[in-house]
């Protein structure tokens, strides 16, 4: 969770470096907050369309549906 927020911290001063989306991606990814994920994602893309590993990432997440979506957010719910 600390590494989200530093991530998001460093978002607000550079918003158009698509290495820091990245990074808030894989942060939300773990996390498992996987619609927040799938936007960060979404924002690399539109700032580095060659981005493939947000591509593969992306994938994966649709893949994934309705049960990681659900893991995800139990996982929340039990690390506040």
């Amino acid at each position: 969770m600390l590494a989200l927020n530093l991530v998001q911290r460093a978002i607000e001063w550079n918003a158009g470096n698509f290495l820091l989306w990245l990074e808030m991606a894989r942060c939300q990814q773990e996390l498992g907050l996987v619609s927040m994920a799938e936007t960060s994602y979404a924002q690399v893309q539109q700032l580095n369309p060659d981005c493939r590993e947000a591509h593969i990432a992306l994938s994966k997440l649709s893949q994934a549906g309705v049960l990681a979506r659900t893991r995800g957010w139990l996982n929340g719910l039990f690390k506040r």
